[in-house]
């Protein structure tokens, strides 16, 4: 396809590497020419440090590098219709076309806007009779170099070039706040439309039956932002999105990583306890049982006692109420008059004063924080709780059933249902949270259609994913897309635009406290109602019992 030049002596290697070995030194490099002599490549290996892959033509593995040192004769090769394919000219890659002839770019001038127009190609450069001249397509010619480290020296101005956009608004990467557009997905585009000068048209995403992300269908269909990138609606979606696809040879690109997102599960938060569930849940039920078993045993034991009358002591009148008052700490009118029942009420007497302390500074403690009941924070918890799980996002559900102790989590998960109906019957759904969001607050109300609800991020995410944006495959600034993310990255300017959308979440989603952090609080009459109610209780009881009293005395009479 490519036709090979005739030999190139060491000496104009050395040229090639005198402009070029900083830039190619570790890389892989295509290099279509005819095979030379063994000193030929050891040339190449001394000047550039590269992995050169020689062709004589074009094969299917040429496409394998993102560097091409192509030999010509003279302006003749670009006269070959052959090359015209898009096997050969790939928008991302780097091209340095060699001649030992002069090359004349009024010639050749043509058939560059014809790369350029047909494969979004600009990355070339000439270099002939040592001079090096690199493209500025956007300045209409060549510009000559006497010394250049790079292939290609990026564009800075592309006067206008236009910028097709697609996105949809999603808190908190790209919102409508206060009369304008915020967010650190849309201060990007906005900075990197601005660096380069684009003429920005942005179009909305709007579509209620799908993902606004959109995804691969089973038939080989895309929907979502992601079509209008395939379909070549638009260049860039410029809605982070995680970067999961498993496919090697996908008809869109990606761009560096921006970030770190999680995916979780969004449970119903805890309810509050009420006064008496708090006192219930001063103890395990396992310390209420031992209480009742005591309890039980003490009585039982007086009871013995009595029936034994040993060595003729005095009876304990009523071993119920006698049992009732050891255990409550109370005072007692009797006490067997026997060595062994005094022993044995010694003993339950303190037994029941550590039980009687240890309730008091328990219920204390609890009275005194705001209690609820726990949260579920762990997958193992979630997978106890049997709660419905419904999410669309089947990647999850599958990444969850390939380990032994999340599978059962994901045999839970309905990928059909939506959350509309999430007021009449709760259930547990996934959302992506942002790192920092995740970590300054686990509890915040959650708005369906007009009503609030009250959620809970479960602290275990199983997931976590980068972030990239979808381009399309013939994008031709994927690079200075790229190389601008890695120096917000390294600047700490997405962490900044992250940090400050934070204010609008707060805002968003209305966070409440978490029950990590407890604070204390003064006594009311309604944390300590209940203590009345017992009160009360026991002199309506007590009344009763005596107004009986009086009725029966009289009948008696």
């Amino acid at each position: 396809m490519i036709a090979p030049s005739k030999k190139v002596d060491e000496q104009f290697l050395k040229n090639i590497s005198h402009h070029y070995c900083d830039r190619l030194t570790g890389t892989h490099v295509v290099l279509l020419a005819e095979k030379s002599a063994p000193s030929f490549y050891k040339v190449i290996q001394r000047s550039f440090h590269s992995t050169f892959y020689v062709h004589s033509t074009l094969d299917e593995y040429a496409s394998l590098s993102d560097y091409y040192i192509i030999f010509i004769e003279d302006e003749t090769f670009f006269f070959d219709e052959s090359i015209y394919d898009r096997r050969f000219w790939h928008t991302t890659k780097t091209y340095l076309i060699v001649s030992e002839n002069k090359l004349k770019t009024k010639i050749i001038w043509p058939h560059i806007k014809r790369i350029w127009e047909t494969f979004k190609v600009f990355k070339i450069s000439l270099l002939s009779l040592n001079k090096l001249k690199v493209l500025r397509i956007f300045n209409g010619r060549f510009y000559k170099y006497v010394t250049a480290r790079k292939l290609n020296y990026g564009i800075k101005n592309v006067k206008k070039y236009p910028l097709r956009v697609v996105i949809f608004p999603r808190m908190p990467s790209i919102i409508f706040y206060k009369g304008e557009w915020t967010g650190p997905d849309w201060k990007t585009l906005q900075e990197f439309s601005k660096r380069m000068n684009f003429d920005l048209k942005i179009s909305f995403f709007f579509d209620q039956l799908h993902s606004g992300f959109g995804e691969r269908l089973v038939n080989g269909t895309y929907t979502g932002v992601l079509a209008e990138v395939v379909y070549d609606r638009a260049d860039v979606s410029f809605n982070s999105r995680f970067l999961n696809d498993p496919m090697i040879h996908k008809p869109y690109h990606y761009t560096r990583a921006n970030g770190l997102d999680f995916i979780c599960f969004i449970v119903p938060k805890a309810e509050t306890l009420t006064r008496l569930q708090i006192l219930w849940m001063t103890f395990t039920v396992e310390v209420w049982l031992c209480v009742a078993i005591t309890f039980a045993l003490m009585i039982k034991s007086f009871q013995l006692f009595n029936k034994l009358n040993l060595s003729g002591g005095r009876k304990i009148s009523d071993p119920f109420m006698t049992s009732l008052q050891v255990v409550l700490g109370m005072g007692v009118c009797s006490l067997p008059k026997h060595v062994a029942g005094r022993i044995f009420f010694v003993s339950c007497s303190a037994a029941c004063f550590v039980i009687v302390i240890l309730f008091q500074a328990s219920m204390v403690t609890k009275l005194s924080t705001e209690t609820s009941h726990k949260e579920i924070d762990t997958l193992e918890e979630l997978d106890k709780s049997g709660m419905e799980i419904r999410t669309s996002l089947r990647y999850v559900r599958d990444a969850l059933a390939i380990y032994s102790h999340t599978k059962s989590l994901a045999n839970k998960i309905d990928l059909k249902k939506n959350r509309q109906s999430y007021i009449a019957s709760k259930f547990v759904f996934i959302a992506r949270i942002m790192n920092l969001s995740l970590s300054k607050y686990s509890n915040f109300i959650g708005h369906f259609g007009e009503q609030g609800v009250a959620l809970h991020i479960v602290r275990e995410c199983p997931l976590k994913y980068y972030l990239t944006y979808a381009v399309a495959i013939d994008f031709p600034f994927l690079d200075e897309l790229n190389d601008l993310l890695s120096r917000f990255q390294e600047a700490g300017i997405t962490y900044k635009w992250k940090t400050d959308i934070q204010k609008i979440e707060l805002v968003y989603y209305e966070p409440l406290n978490s029950n990590t952090s407890k604070g204390l609080k003064a006594y009311s009459l309604n944390d300590l109602w209940f203590a009345f109610v017992f009160l009360f209780v026991g002199y309506i009881l007590s009344m009763i019992a005596l107004m009986l009293e009086f009725i029966f005395k009289k009948l008696k009479k």
